[in-house]
């Protein structure tokens, strides 16, 4: 990215690392905006991932709801936060009653009801993730899997040149 001037590199990344920080930091539930060096370290990634997985948090939100009949979660911050809406509430006693002990069922569909709910602020910080790779003509790579649960969105510095679509 600049190889030539090391200063403004890393007034760069210390820009990126700044930005991610303060979009951490306006999230208060279930997501990370994490900026760090790839694993070549020739780049940069910033990313969206929530800071426990999917299925983790799922299993927690089962077990509080099955034994007190309301949703808490430790957020990023471990803080203890509550669930509230009825339509998520009422979805969550189905996916119970339908799966019918089936553990592997309802942490599959608990997953997808957390991603459903949480939509909106996912798009929210991808959304700002993307403008500030558009700022640095970063490359955005959308991936599947991170280490701490599903990334929406990966950048990474892009290649010299262009890809064949």
């Amino acid at each position: 990215m600049f190889q030539n001037d090391a200063e403004q590199y890393i007034e760069v990344i210390q820009d990126i690392q700044a930005q991610a920080k303060a979009l951490d930091e306006s999230n208060k539930d279930i997501y990370r905006v994490i900026a760090q060096f790839s694993s070549s370290e020739d780049g940069i990634q910033i990313f969206v991932a929530p800071h426990v997985r999917y299925v983790e948090l799922a299993e927690t939100v089962l077990e509080c709801f099955k034994a007190s009949g309301k949703v808490y979660f430790k957020n990023k911050h471990n803080q203890h936060r509550q669930i509230r809406k009825q339509g998520f509430l009422s979805e969550l006693q189905k996916i119970i009653h339908i799966s019918n002990g089936n553990k592997k069922n309802e942490v599959a569909k608990t997953v997808a009801l957390i991603k459903e709910h949480f939509e909106k602020q996912a798009a929210k910080l991808d959304k700002a993730v993307e403008s500030i790779a558009l700022k640095y003509n970063l490359g955005v790579v959308k991936h599947q899997e991170y280490i701490a649960g599903l990334a929406h969105t990966w950048i990474e510095e892009q290649s010299p040149e262009p890809k064949a679509v």
